[in-house]
């Protein structure tokens, strides 16, 4: 989400911004703790699978949205390989998921890898 969408859930997660009495935990981690507790609960509770939209290529989505997914413990991500919103041809749509694969081995998740695909024209 951003400040436009929904600014009730855009927010900093730095030492300024975050109130004074608040534990500091890294993005990365606090992300990845909200995922691993749905994921309990999705499967444990209630037998369900959990997969998640990701961003595309794994080191920058850990980098720009904190999002270390190839660690989550869900069925399968679904990388958000939007071609026309990154100004790439529809063969990214490849290296994207080849991306995904190759970081889901190098990780810790067992997951498939599906192509979350967004087509405005």
């Amino acid at each position: 989400a951003t400040d436009r969408d929904a600014p009730e859930l855009d927010f900093c997660f730095c030492a300024s911004c975050a109130p004074a009495d608040a534990p500091r935990r890294e993005p990365v981690a606090a992300i990845s703790e909200i995922v691993c507790e749905a994921a309990a609960i999705a499967r444990g509770a209630m037998g369900l699978k959990l997969t998640s939209a990701v961003f595309p290529m794994a080191a920058q989505a850990r980098a720009s949205v904190d999002q270390d997914w190839a660690r989550w413990p869900v069925t399968a991500v679904y990388p958000m390989a939007y071609p026309t919103f990154h100004k790439k041809q529809p063969e990214w749509i490849r290296d994207v998921c080849a991306d995904a694969r190759a970081a889901l081995d190098a990780g810790t998740a067992d997951a498939d890898v599906v192509a979350g695909l967004y087509c405005p024209d």
